[in-house]
C-alpha cells in the first residue's frame, strides 16, 4: 500500500480544481495494478467526476449560485453555510 498527499490550492470561494493530471502523474510512477482511494478531509469540498469543459463549470457555478446564494436565511448561520449545501449536492448523483 502506498500513500501520498495531494495539496491543491483553490483560487476563490467556489473553485473547481481539476486533479486529473496530478493523480495520473502519481499513478504513472508505479505501474502495479490496484485501487486508488481519494479522500477530501473538508466538509465543504466534494469530489466530482465530470467533463473537463469550462462551460460545464460555468453552468454549475451559475446554477449553484442561483439555488444556494452565499447570503440567505440559513439555520447554520456561518459565512460558509451555502458551501456545505453545495458540497452535498455536488457529491450526489
Amino acid at each position: 500500500m502506498k500513500r501520498t498527499e495531494l495539496i491543491c490550492e483553490t483560487l476563490d470561494r467556489d473553485s473547481f480544481t481539476d486533479i486529473t493530471d496530478p493523480v495520473n502523474r502519481w499513478l504513472s510512477r508505479d505501474k502495479a495494478d490496484g485501487l486508488v482511494h481519494l479522500f477530501l478531509p473538508h466538509t465543504t469540498a466534494a469530489l466530482v467526476i465530470s467533463d473537463r469543459m469550462d462551460t460545464v463549470t460555468k453552468d454549475t457555478r451559475m446554477i449553484f449560485a442561483r439555488l444556494f446564494p452565499q447570503r440567505d436565511a440559513y439555520v447554520h448561520a456561518w459565512p460558509n453555510s451555502d458551501a456545505h449545501i453545495k458540497s452535498i449536492f455536488a457529491a450526489v448523483r
